[in-house]
Parts: structure tokens; sequence; C-alpha cells
């Protein structure tokens, strides 16, 4: 069921710092954590008029929402805060935005030297999101700089949108040849495969079992500072103090690059799965989960876009088709940084922790690089041509582990899909 589009409505967005937006008014049910219109007031109990907006608390019997803000006593007839169907329309966030009485659209692509960004992404205490920034120069790299805080100050891609004039507005279009789509949404009767599962069981197990390692050392040099020994007291605290210092910095920081892939792996899973409905800190999301029933009513789905070229993950949430004909709600991107060694699976997670709005760990964005190769890795050639690691022989599909230990070939992919056993196909360039 599509949604019926009837006018747009102008509010500021405190997910961009008050800046005004427009909202497509669209006539369909809610969800919960959805802004809505008041547009045909019915039995308000003097609570609510034509023309409020409220954000949606709860569903209300499938027939309706609730809204706190408007809830009355139980003798005053409203203590549900009940709002009908046909008394609201739901407020769609679109891309235009209005700075300095002008209407701009928000356009996410790499910004030209001399146009206008507005952070919406903002992954710097130097700024925050709302600001907006003419692009003075573009470095070596083509990444944008700015005068803020500071003169020629750094604004990653993923951090802004460029703001363009509406009358010169184009929809900005991926070339789509070259990327590689994979989906997390599945029916409700398929279940995730028993392997898939085990595997990351035995991954976190592993993990664990690394903890308890580290766990043991320390509990070794508390057991030495218990002995007798002619320190001072004041010197076994410090001791004592250190040892915890550290315990607590190996829990913080994963010791291997391994960690924090499988951290990534689980932190996808567990977002996947987990519904969000918490205004102005982060976008509602009610996801379909494969082969559960949930107690929220799904309304999106999850699809990453991978481009191994560019070396950039890209979260898509999107409407299912019964739902503004499967839509873009909203997208985050990961882009991996010139010199580091591209992996999906913590791609995956920067780029959906980004789109829902949430805060990207630093150890994902600063994580170990590989310190070996392993089979399954991707390498790069002295001709520049990325090829697989094979366990055993060389032939014209990968090159064998021994081989390129001997030749010094850099890792550039550790993602290892093809080896984890998924259905993944490289896109055509």
């Amino acid at each position: 069921m599509n949604g019926q589009t009837t006018n747009v409505t102008v509010q500021k967005d405190e997910t961009l710092g008050g800046i005004e937006r427009e909202y497509r008014e669209v006539k369909r049910k809610a969800a919960v954590g959805e802004r809505i219109k008041i547009v045909a007031a019915w039995d308000t109990h003097d609570k609510y008029d034509n023309g409020d907006t409220f954000i949606v608390d709860r569903l209300y019997g499938g027939a309706g929402v609730s809204v706190d803000e408007i809830k009355t006593l139980p003798d005053e007839g409203n203590p549900h805060g009940y709002i009908a169907e046909r008394e609201y329309v739901v407020l769609k966030p679109t891309d235009i935005v209005h700075v300095e009485g002008g209407r701009y659209r928000m356009v996410e692509r790499k910004a030209a030297e001399g146009e206008r960004i507005l952070i919406v992404h903002c992954g710097d205490e130097r700024y925050v999101n709302g600001d907006i920034f003419v692009v003075q120069r573009l470095d070596e790299d083509g990444d944008v700089r700015v005068d803020g805080a500071e003169d020629d100050m750094y604004v990653a891609e993923s951090e802004y949108h460029v703001l363009v004039p509406v009358h010169d507005a184009v929809p900005y279009e991926a070339p789509r040849a070259s990327l590689e789509r994979t989906t997390t949404y599945l029916p409700v009767d398929s279940a995730p495969a028993d392997p898939a599962v085990q595997s990351v069981i035995d991954e976190l197990t592993a993990l664990v079992s690394n903890l308890s390692v580290r766990l043991a050392a320390v509990e070794r040099e508390v057991t030495e500072l218990r002995a007798p020994t002619p320190r001072s007291l004041d010197d076994a605290a410090e001791a004592l103090r250190n040892a915890l210092r550290k315990f607590d910095e190996s829990l913080r920081k994963p010791s291997t690059r391994d960690d924090v892939v499988v951290r990534a792996k689980a932190d996808v899973a567990e977002l996947l799965r987990t519904s969000r409905d918490v205004p102005f800190t982060h976008i509602s999301f009610w996801p379909k989960v494969a082969g559960e029933v949930t107690y929220w009513i799904p309304l999106q789905r999850v699809e990453f876009v991978v481009n191994r070229k560019k070396r950039t993950v890209v979260a898509l949430i999107r409407y299912l088709p019964e739902y503004e004909g499967g839509s873009v709600w909203a997208r985050g991107i990961a882009k991996c940084a010139p010199g580091d060694v591209f992996n999906t699976h913590i791609g995956r997670a920067i780029a959906l922790r980004r789109a829902l709005g949430l805060t990207v760990p630093d150890v994902y964005l600063n994580a170990p690089q590989p310190t070996e190769v392993s089979v399954g890795d991707l390498i790069r050639n002295w001709q520049g041509r990325s090829i697989p690691v094979r366990a055993d022989r060389s032939d014209a599909e990968g090159l064998s582990l021994s081989y390129v230990v001997g030749c010094g070939y850099p890792v550039i992919d550790d993602s290892r899909e093809n080896s984890a056993g998924t259905n993944e196909e490289e896109a055509a360039a």
C-alpha cells in the first residue's frame, strides 16, 4: 500500500541543528517514532488542533496512535493520548532545507571548491550537525578543506551533504555498474543458516578465550603483589592500579584486527534485529527480522552496497515494498582511508551506525591493520592486480599463500567473504 502525498510542511529538524526542513505530508498509518501533523482534528479534548505536530509514542489498537503529550486524566476522556488515523498525515522528511531564505537540496556527493556543505553526520568535535561551510579548496587527495574552528579544516565526505539550490539540483546517481549489492532482507519463512550462526558463535568463543588469557595474566600480577615483599604499600598499590588499568585498556581496545571484525559482525547482527524509536536522537527503525515475529509492525529492511573499487560500503535503510514503494528512509556510508586495508564487515558496522544516527566506536574507525597474510585475503601483485590468496597451489584463480609471503605482496582486502561461504559476487567495474 503506497502512501498518498498531499502537501508539504516546513519544520525545524533538530537532527540538523534546528535548520528548517521540508516534510512531505503522506496519508498512511504512522510508525512509532515518526512525526505526524493534525489535518482533521476530531474529539480533541482541547489538547490539539489542526496544524499541530507530534511524535508517535505508541500504536493504538491498529486503528490509531498514542501521543503522551496529549494524554488527559482518566475522567477527562483521553488517558491514552489517542489520535485516530483519519486525523493525521505522516510527515516524511525530504532532502530540501531552507537556509537564509533560500531552498536547497541536500545532495550526497563529493563537494567542489566554492560549494556550500551542511554537516549531517558529525564526526569531529570542532563542528556539529547543522553547521554550514564553504569549501575553500580540495587537497591532493580530493578531500574537502574549509575554514572553521581552525584554518584549512578537513571534513570527511561521509559527514556532509552538498547544498544545491533547488533550481539547479540534479539527483546524484552512483555508477550502478560498479556496485556490488547485497541485502539482509529475507522472507519471514526463511531462517538463518545454521553454519553461519555457528561461525559467529565460534568467533565470539575465540574472543572470550582471548580475554580469559589476558585476565589470567592480570590475576598472576595480583598474586605476585599479595606475596610478602620489601616494597612499600604505596608501591604495591601503584602496581595494582597499573595492572587494573592495563586490563581495562585491553577490554576497551581489542588487541587484534580479528577481534574488531568479530565485534563488528556481532554489532551488525544485533542492530539489524533491534527496533529504535527515540525522537531527535536517531531515526525510527522498525526492521523486518527473518524468521521472527516482532512486537512491532515491520516497516523497513537494510540493504548494503559494497563498492570494492572505491573501497566503500553504503547502508541503505529502505521501506518495505508495501510502504512508500520501498524508498530509501536513511543511509550511511563508510569509506576506507588511503593506505588502510579494506574490510566489508567493519565497513558495514560503520555505515549502519551512521545510517541509524548512532555513535561509531573509535575501534572501528582506527582498527589495527592486519599483521600477516591469510587464506582468503586479496593482495595486489606486481602488476597492480587484485588477486585472492589460496591455501595450496597458484593458478589462474589465485596465488598460493607461500608464494604471496615470499613475494611480499601487500594485503588490500581481508574481508574473506568468499572463503567464509557467502554467495556475494563481485560486480562488473
